[in-house]
């Protein structure tokens, strides 16, 4: 009996182990959300950590506002977020894990 108790305590600590490896191993997407003129979703670049999306995405931001005439609005050292515009033109930088997808689920009409 004792060593069958002992299998199954061994068997459930290995699936613990990988149930948190496994969800260790999400990746991090970040999106461009453009307001206007029309709403639409492009994925700019994917990244192994929040932390790395979050680098790129205040690097991004400041290449928008300094190379290409954007006003930032939003951006904080760490932040999943930020908002820029130009004129008209406003959209959203987003850092979301690769599990989400902010178009919505596919096969549903809008």
């Amino acid at each position: 009996m004792r060593r069958h108790w002992r299998s199954i305590v061994l068997a459930l600590c290995c699936s613990l182990a990988l149930a948190a490896s496994a969800s260790a191993e999400c990746a991090w997407v970040l999106w461009r959300e453009r307001i206007t003129p029309v709403d639409s979703w492009s994925i700019n670049q994917t990244f192994l950590t929040a932390q790395e999306c979050s680098k790129h995405l205040a690097a991004y931001t400041r290449y928008l506002i300094r190379e290409a005439g954007y006003a930032e609005t939003v951006v904080q050292p760490g932040a999943l977020r930020a908002v820029v515009h130009k004129g008209e033109d406003r959209g959203y930088l987003h850092c979301l894990p690769d599990t989400v997808d902010p178009r919505g689920p596919k096969g549903v009409a809008r």
